[in-house]
């Protein structure tokens, strides 16, 4: 080969590895999450020089045709004029062909049943005569066969027809998980009754009312819960609800089995009952028969019952199915609990329309996670985000990476904890899904992308019924243009997530709920045109430039906790009926690095009336486990708007600071009394919060650091004095790619400026005991004048190879001081967009001055601010102006 030719191919081998690293690091193949929202310097240039040498190959083949040359010329243009849109086509079409193949199946294979006009039963018929002896569910040592799982269906359907259940009646599910779970309402359906399934955790009004909304005309309830039935069954208003007791043998053959005198034993009666032919009644039942009633808390009030017709259940079913690309031969184990979506439709459908095995647990466990997948022999196993997070949380023991899981699929795996789930547990695919019970917005993340929920191709992004409309985030509600419509959002742009509404479609259609005032209120209208009907997902979401989603909140009175959503109008109610008082608000608070958010109720108790051990009882009985709040305020007068609506967000930011908050703050303790929240306690919840600090990959993966003040290593401990110049080239290099991590990883200008903040006082953190070893002889300073002077001079010129040119003090607050400096050098490192024009890199200076301050004893808080250069604002607490007052007395 010549020289030139040699050179040529380096120089294209090289621009590959540049784009191609890009690709990876943005196409799933990172340890980290990567939001790419422009490209860089070298990605651009890459781009166009491989465009211009394709251009030239290209040339050279068509050189003798003036109008293909011509039309290739106005194509290079376009091309060297945007490569954005070049690098996105060309680094995205592995993902999206795998996509494209996998959707076009799904889709043909819905266009089929829906020809066929098969419902599940009709659908498992077909799967039963094919595999009759394969096992369909497992769980512990008992399994069922295809055939058995039919067979029990067929005497389930045959027995409730003879007692005059007919197409469109209701009958309501209230069990715990076992394999005959899924054949009683498999068998409801093939005689077209409809199956609520109640959440097993409901209780009292709650499970009340969900029994209520289905309008079930009867019950099957497992023996386990017949007591908290029975509890709710003696209320005047159930008292004509038909009662089928369902037990399981080791039940029956404990000592202290009961059957409530209500109810029918529908477990002796299902052994004598002989089968019948429910063909007529099976070919009577349409696709689009309701067919399910799942409940979801929404965004409002008390659970709603989501209507799951047939042709739903299929496509949330086989749409997971196949674009996470599950087989038919593989053995899914579900610990998920079968009332939800997750593991009642997405896991079970594996094993009705496809014939997979499924594995289920009664209750999930983390400590037998990975030894259920080894003894079932799993390969795909499901997941929530929180069981993710449970499991990172046990010990590491040999079963972590013994199993034979070669996929996990399922929602709200945070990116957090992303790559270290998959490399602990030795997971080579997550499929990260996206949807809601009701909703029509659906997306998959299948390219292994840390956290992305999903992606849609470029080419079709204005095609596909899922868009991101812009929003305002205070409120939840659309930001529409002059014409009243709505418009689409940029690159990193926050906006709300909505579906296309086409009952046409399978993939677009919208059912709603029972109730359709609720179903109405999830709509929106003339959202692009006049007449266009979206779905709202109440879900805050961001794009970036491949087509990546990456979910960023909630909207609405929801917030999700332990895995399940809570409505804050149904503790609001219950509260509000327990204690009496008229004014009650409850909303969701931050635990950082915690999943989701930990209930808090502010209620209004101006004359300290409430009965804190009677309120306890009453919301520990009417409330499950994951509503019930952590966190109780009383205060004297709940804040109001001039419309007199409570001021919840006023509340949420505020949170439990007992330091800042002098209300009454009352913890939930283990035995279900809320008490006093004490220092104790609430430095135990910032400890806890520091120990997952100390895991969190973001903040190890650029500075290495922890939040806590470790001891100094003796690696980072001087042999001599320092030098007293800094390489501000260095320096440079570091800081700027800092700022270029996080910018990644945030998207408004305060987020940027409080992630440098933050890691500003890590770096603080880090240095104190460095600064006084080798400047002080590991004395420490008492009095603030001299800590201040320190820092001022000491600290800033090893850190920036000057000191600040002023210290003063604040001549209307004792408690503030200011620290002046002319030109930051920070800011001198960056160059700010315009997109980022108010952007003070400074931040990172008093995140360091805050923490060497604090950490020596003089806690504080310090901002950065536009003043005479940057000022540094020091405002230290009382307690502390008030010793070095009694210092100087002494």
């Amino acid at each position: 080969m010549s020289r030139p030719k040699l050179k040529l191919k380096l120089i294209i081998v090289n621009l590959l590895k540049i784009l191609f690293q890009s690709s990876s690091q943005n196409c799933g193949q990172t340890s980290t999450m990567s939001i790419l929202l422009e490209l860089n310097f070298k990605q651009k240039n890459a781009t166009r020089l491989l465009t211009a040498i394709g251009g030239f190959s290209a040339y050279l083949l068509i050189k003798d045709s003036t109008k293909l040359s011509m039309a290739l010329g106005a194509i290079m243009a376009l091309m060297l004029r945007n490569p954005t849109i070049v690098y996105v086509f060309f680094i995205t079409i592995p993902r999206d062909l795998i996509a494209a193949y996998r959707f076009l199946k799904l889709n043909i294979f819905l266009y089929y049943m829906e020809y066929k006009k098969w419902s599940m039963a009709r659908i498992f018929q077909e799967k039963y005569r094919s595999m009759p002896n394969k096992c369909c569910f497992v769980m512990n040592e008992r399994k069922l066969t295809f055939q058995e799982m039919e067979e029990f269906s067929n005497k389930v359907g045959t027995y409730f027809l003879g007692k005059g259940f007919r197409s469109g009646d209701c009958v309501a599910l209230f069990m715990e998980t076992r394999p005959e779970y899924v054949g009683l309402w498999l068998g409801l359906s093939k005689i077209g009754v409809i199956t609520a399934l109640i959440n097993s955790n409901q209780r009292r009004e709650t499970l009340k009312h969900s029994i209520e909304a289905a309008k079930a005309k009867a019950i099957i309830v497992g023996t386990e819960l017949a007591p908290i039935l029975k509890d709710v069954w003696q209320n005047e208003d159930l008292k004509w609800l038909s009662i089928f007791q369902f037990s399981d043998e080791e039940q029956r053959d404990n000592d202290n089995f009961d059957l409530m005198k209500e109810a029918v034993d529908l477990t002796a009666d299902l052994k004598q009952q002989i089968p019948q032919n429910l063909q007529v009644y099976i070919e009577q039942c349409k696709p689009k028969d309701t067919l399910l009633y799942v409940y979801t808390s929404g965004t409002t009030g008390l659970p709603k019952a989501a209507v799951i017709t047939n042709l739903r259940y299929l496509f949330i079913a086989a749409g997971t199915h196949y674009m996470v690309a599950v087989k038919p031969n593989d053995i899914v184990y579900n610990a998920l609990p079968l009332y939800h979506t997750a593991g009642g439709i997405i896991g079970v459908g594996n094993a009705l329309i496809f014939g997979c095995t499924v594995a289920l647990r009664k209750k999930f466990s983390a400590s037998n996670f990975w030894k259920d997948c080894i003894k079932y022999k799993a390969t795909v196993a499901q997941y929530i985000g929180e069981l993710c997070r449970y499991l990172l949380t046990t010990p590491r023991k040999p079963e972590d990476t013994l199993h034979n899981l070669r996929l996990m699929y399922g929602n709200g795996l945070r990116p957090q904890i992303w790559s270290q789930f998959t490399t602990r547990f030795n997971i080579p695919n997550i499929g990260e899904l996206y949807g809601s019970t009701e909703g029509n917005s659906n997306l998959a993340n299948v390219a292994n992308q840390v956290g992305a929920v999903g992606f849609i191709p470029i080419v079709a992004r204005t095609l596909y019924p899922v868009q991101v409309i812009r929003v305002d985030e205070e409120s939840g509600e659309p930001i529409r243009n002059y014409n009243g419509l709505c418009e689409r959002c940029a690159a990193g742009e926050t906006g709300l997530l909505v579906g296309k509404v086409d009952p046409r479609r399978a993939v677009t259609s919208f059912h709603g709920y029972a109730d359709q005032k609720a179903s109405e209120k999830k709509l929106l209208r003339n959202v692009f045109k006049k007449g266009d009907v979206y779905f709202n997902s109440g879900d805050l979401i961001v794009v970036d430039i491949l087509g990546y989603f990456y979910f960023k909140d909630r909207t609405g009175d929801t917030f999700r906790w332990r895995g399940e959503n809570v409505s804050t109008q149904e503790v609001e109610a219950i509260i509000t009926n327990v204690i009496g008082l008229q004014d009650c608000v409850v909303y969701g608070v931050e635990i950082p690095h915690i999943e989701g958010k930990a209930g808090m109720a502010a209620i209004e108790d101006p004359e300290h009336k409430v009965d804190l051990n009677h309120l306890s009882v009453g919301i520990r009985g009417s409330l499950p486990s994951y509503a019930q709040p952590l966190f109780i305020r009383l205060m004297a007068e709940i804040p109001r708007t001039g419309t007199f609506k409570m001021k919840k967000r006023e509340l949420m930011l505020q949170s439990f600071n007992i330091h800042k908050i002098s209300d009454p703050i009352y913890y939930l303790n283990k035995d279900g009394v809320y008490r006093p929240l004490s220092e104790e306690q609430y430095q135990l919840l910032l400890d806890v919060n520091k120990k997952d600090l100390q895991t969190n990959m973001e903040k190890l993966e650029v500075l290495k650091m922890s939040s806590m003040r470790p001891r100094t290593n003796i690696l980072d401990r001087p042999l001599s004095k320092g030098k007293s110049e800094v390489s501000h080239a260095i320096v440079a290099l570091l800081f700027s790619e800092v700022v270029q991590y996080c910018q990644s990883r945030v998207y408004t200008v305060p987020e940027l400026q409080n992630r440098l903040h933050e890691l500003g006082q890590d770096v603080g953190t880090r240095i104190i005991d460095l600064h006084f070893m080798r400047e002080r002889s590991s004395k420490r300073e008492t009095k603030l004048t001299q800590m201040l002077l320190f820092v001022k001079t000491t600290v800033w010129k090893n850190l920036f190879g000057k000191e600040a040119e002023k210290l003063e003090h604040a001549n209307d607050d004792e408690r503030t001081y200011y620290i002046i400096e002319k030109q930051p050098l920070v800011n001198t490192f960056i160059s700010v967009p315009k997109d980022k024009g108010s952007l003070n890199c400074a931040n990172f200076t008093a995140g360091i001055v805050e923490a060497v301050l604090t950490h020596c004893g003089f806690p504080c808080k310090v901002t950065a601010h536009w003043h005479k250069g940057t000022t540094y604002m020091v405002k230290f607490e009382d307690f502390v102006i008030a010793r070095d007052k009694q210092l100087e007395d002494k």
